[in-house]
């Protein structure tokens, strides 16, 4: 089994904001690289992005249904289910970038 990712990332003082969401996802798949050697080729890992407008996302599996909500579309200032205060102006930037995630 062989597994091979890349990431680019230009540094000028420290990251460039455009490319904290990159950063973002290479932490999360770090993080997550166990549990993706241990259930490859399972069909238990599931892949979720945020596509353009979108308020939600909705996976059938055979014994679950799961719909996320994704707190870019989520106006509420604890968002829907989340410890996080979309009211504070320093996680204003949670709004600004795209969801994405894994499901196992």
């Amino acid at each position: 089994m062989t597994f091979a990712g890349s990431g680019f990332c230009w540094y000028r003082n420290g990251i460039l904001y455009d490319r904290e969401s990159m950063v973002i996802t290479m932490k999360t798949l770090r993080a997550l690289a166990p549990l993706l050697v241990r259930y490859h080729g399972t069909e238990r890992i599931h892949g979720i992005v945020q596509e353009e407008f979108a308020d939600r996302f909705y996976l059938k599996l055979p014994d679950y249904h799961v719909q996320i909500k994704f707190l870019s579309q989520d106006r509420t200032p604890h968002g829907y289910g989340s410890a996080v205060n979309l009211a504070d102006p320093e996680n204003q930037w949670n709004l600004k970038i795209r969801g994405r995630g894994i499901l196992i």
